[in-house]
């Protein structure tokens, strides 16, 4: 019984442990989020392409940051009168890549 208390006091912990020092919950999308496109040089695997999403999503204000390395691209959705396509592209850059933003375009297939 003894053995069963101190687990779950120590399992406790752990939990908590766990979402301890967290960042807030994503900023929630609303109608005035917007998209922005970049073409990205410099990310040549998956590693750089994570490490884009790190840094971005670092920004107040971002709400989603997609970016693959095979297509030298990220697309980041993010809340304008928080943050603005040029901070996230100096982000980017800050990393050590090159971002041009570009049109967004949906894929079809």
């Amino acid at each position: 019984m003894r053995s069963l208390v101190i687990f779950l006091v120590f399992s406790s912990f752990s939990i908590a442990g766990c979402t301890a020092g967290k960042s807030p919950s994503p900023v929630k999308s609303s109608a005035s989020s917007k998209t922005a496109c970049f073409k990205v040089e410099g990310m040549t695997c998956v590693t750089c392409s994570t490490t884009l999403k790190a840094s971005v999503n670092k920004l107040e204000g971002i709400l989603n940051v997609e970016a693959s390395s095979d297509e030298g691209s990220a697309k980041v959705s993010y809340e304008p009168s928080l943050v603005d396509s040029k901070a996230i592209k100096g982000k980017i850059n800050s990393v050590g890549y090159k971002a041009t933003e570009r049109i967004c375009s949906e894929k079809k297939g």
